[in-house]
């Protein structure tokens, strides 16, 4: 008897499979050209060698670190809602496979591809330990946080994906949940010293959040974080990534029967509203006829300002 043959299925597979070596091919480049810009950037801005390392290191941690708190939003937070509503995951249960061996199974399915592009950028971490300032032990404490990270991510997917049916939903869901561990709880924990006056034991409830292990891994001083913080970190993720998934487990048996809503009828809108409609199709509909510029001077030019002005605000945010 073959132990999660779905997963045993999909690891055959993607072994086979030449996106997973590309992907993480391209993952690896990626970092490489990012440490080149970072490298060539810092230098002229007058970095000292010795902490030209050490700005690249911090700099692919973090986002090394932004990849894996959001894999789980992108590869596993609609894995099992399209199941639901394509009406195929009630067809699994027609075999001997239990809850666990589909949840494990459609994980591997969905992350591992994303997951092997995180291991192809751990290696490139390693390079700024020949420029010197960052030492062996950061770099180890780095990647078992971006690992613990991304279980963390994948696993809230999953369980997201369990309860909901609505692609949508389920995305919205997932980065709202991976949002509220990650930067709710320092955020609570903050409010909650400030008017209770806490002392210094506040700062191992900052271990409830997966964003204190890269923290206390990249602390250059373990005098002002505790490196047990960096432990407790680490397994509170992993906690969190099995509780997630004994959740999905628990859930996937029970609500693989529900289905996307069906679509409500459209409400009628009133009969001036619908004049007003008919009048201006029949105006259109003149402007054509008489020539085609005439036709796309008469359009509507200001319907889609209001999405212009968001992005300009928002291109303008950036570029301060």
């Amino acid at each position: 008897m073959t132990v999660l043959p779905i997963v045993a299925r999909e690891l055959r597979v993607s072994a086979r499979r030449w996106g997973t070596y590309v992907l993480r091919l391209g993952a690896a480049t990626s970092a490489i050209a990012l440490a080149v810009i970072v490298y060539f950037f810092a230098s002229q801005q007058g970095a000292r060698p010795a902490d030209l390392g050490r700005i690249i290191f911090v700099v692919l941690s973090g986002f090394a670190f932004l990849y894996a708190l959001l894999i789980g939003v992108r590869v596993t937070s609609d894995c099992l809602s399209s199941e639901k509503r394509e009406g195929t995951l009630g067809l699994l249960f027609l075999t001997d496979l239990k809850g666990y061996d589909i949840v494990l199974g459609k994980l591997a399915a969905s992350a591992l591809d994303s997951f092997y592009a995180l291991l192809g950028i751990l290696p490139v971490l390693a390079i700024p330990i020949l420029l010197g300032s960052v030492t062996a032990g950061e770099i180890r404490r780095t990647a078992v946080a971006l690992v613990s990270t991304a279980l963390f991510s994948i696993c809230a997917g999953l369980m997201v994906s369990a309860l909901s049916v609505h692609e949508r939903k389920a995305t919205a869901g997932t980065f709202l949940l991976i949002l509220l561990i990650t930067a709710g709880l320092p955020v609570v924990i903050l409010i909650t010293q400030a008017y209770t006056g806490w002392g210094a034991d506040v700062l191992w409830a900052f271990g409830l959040s997966p964003g204190a292990s890269i923290v206390a891994a990249l602390a250059n001083t373990p005098a002002s974080i505790p490196f047990g913080l960096y432990w407790f970190s680490i397994g509170m993720s992993l906690i969190y990534a099995v509780i997630f998934t004994a959740v999905a487990t628990f859930a996937v048996p029970r609500v693989w029967k529900q289905k996307a809503e069906p679509l409500r009828k459209p409400v009628r809108e009133p009969a001036a509203q619908r004049q007003d409609v008919a009048q201006r199709w029949r105006q259109r509909a003149a402007l054509l006829d008489a020539s085609p510029s005439c036709w796309l001077a008469g359009r509507g030019r200001l319907r889609g300002l209001w999405l212009w002005i968001f992005l300009a605000c928002a291109l303008g945010s950036w570029l301060w």
